[in-house]
């Protein structure tokens, strides 16, 4: 071919070179609520598009952060037509500063000059990722997309590292940082090494002395490294 054309067809999942990609580590959701408070920016002019993954989450952060003194609005699909244009159209405008939106918002909302993305709650999809912080780093404009997980989220945060070849950029906040780091390989501890006896062509696998020290422990502070899976 003299001028070719080549037209991908399917899923990109390539970071964008103009987002800076962020993870906040949480403890729960009060924790979540007083990172998001001191995450939005709180000048005039700056738009910020909070996700959530359920409709009642996003009415909930509109609510507090209106009580923080922020113009916000709530954008998912239980709202009606007239009002989702609405809030686009105040989005645009300048009025509304903060929306916390579904995935309704991750696709087809152009709005220019998004500041900032903040997953309140991690997306289960990494193509819902994709788009969401998509939303932010426009038109050769640069954006942030912050992330904010908890225990129960990590695996949404290792497929969207995996999937995307990307490696989302640690940060915490002065007087927030989370007692919850991450699973045991995030925190490059050692495990202890086992003892292994042979009975016959069987192996039996022998509790180490730590191990035992760990089972006679009465109680745990509920922040310790993973063992298992956590169910939703």
């Amino acid at each position: 071919l003299t001028s070719p054309q080549k037209i991908p067809v399917g899923r990109e999942r390539q970071a964008h070179k103009n987002i800076r990609h962020q993870l906040v580590l949480a403890d729960n959701q009060n924790h979540k609520d007083k990172l998001l408070c001191a995450l939005l920016p709180k000048e005039a002019g700056r738009r910020t598009l909070v996700f959530c993954n359920r409709r009642r989450t996003a009415d909930r952060l509109t609510k507090l952060l209106g009580q923080h003194g922020l113009h916000c609005a709530s954008l998912h699909g239980g709202l009606s037509t007239e009002v989702r244009k609405q809030v686009v159209r105040q989005f645009h405008e300048n009025k509304v500063h903060v929306v916390c939106a579904t995935d309704l918002a991750a696709r087809g909302l152009d709005v220019e000059a998004i500041a900032a993305v903040i997953n309140y709650d991690i997306p289960e999809s990494v193509d819902d990722y994709v788009h969401r912080s998509g939303r932010c780093g426009r038109a050769g404009t640069a954006g942030l997309a912050i992330s904010l997980a908890d225990a129960r989220e990590w695996r949404y945060v290792s497929n969207i590292e995996r999937l995307m070849g990307l490696t989302l950029e640690r940060r915490s906040l002065a007087g927030l940082k989370a007692r919850y780091n991450g699973p045991p390989a995030t925190n490059n501890r050692m495990r202890p090494s086992t003892k292994r006896t042979h009975t016959g062509n069987h192996t039996a696998r022998q509790p180490t002395e730590d191990e035992r020290r760990h089972e006679d422990k009465e109680s745990n502070d509920g922040f310790g490294p993973l063992t298992k899976k956590l169910s939703d």
